[in-house]
């Protein structure tokens, strides 16, 4: 039995206890990314700026290499593993299922513990489909973000060694 599912940029194929972390590639949006970008000025120089072809293109792979080369570097109890990546384009880790918890409750939660230091990834850490429950503990499936990985570099050992389910009654 398999499920798929589909985020920003990547797509996820979990068979059994494993999770295939997929790029996605969105060449019909990068070009018209792109063209809306347009030129811009900095410094007292012009250019052209492709920001979103390159974000289009090359997000998801970006996103999976950081994603192994942060777990690589910090083997962070908070982080679910990612045990493999091929140059970013696929990453492997264990399957797990999404936190049981509201996305509102574990944004409050997590923005009471961080001091606000969530909002540099609003997206990632609103999102309960980013966490897991493992025994007990709040652990984090995807972090493949640089701001991401700011937050948990300084607020990782806090979020996982003070974080509690809300009791269900």
């Amino acid at each position: 039995m398999f499920q798929l599912h589909k985020g920003n940029t990547r797509r996820v194929l979990v068979i059994g206890p494993i999770a295939f972390k997929f790029a996605r590639f969105s060449p019909k949006v990068a070009f018209n990314n792109s063209r809306l970008m347009g030129v811009r000025e900095a410094w007292g120089y012009k250019y052209w700026q492709l920001g979103g072809t390159k974000n289009c293109l090359f997000r998801g792979i970006i996103s999976n290499w950081l994603e192994f080369v942060f777990y690589l570097k910090h083997k962070h109890p908070f982080l679910i593993p990612t045990y493999f990546s091929l140059f970013g384009l696929v990453n492997i880790q264990p399957a797990r299922e999404k936190a049981p918890i509201t996305m509102n409750q574990l944004w409050v939660t997590l923005h009471k513990m961080t001091n606000g230091a969530v909002e540099k990834d609003d997206h990632v850490f609103a999102g309960r489909t980013n966490f897991c429950n493992d025994n007990g503990k709040l652990r984090m499936m995807d972090y493949g973000s640089r701001k991401t990985q700011e937050v948990l570099l300084e607020w990782a050992d806090k979020i996982y060694s003070e974080f509690q389910f809300p009791q269900t009654t």
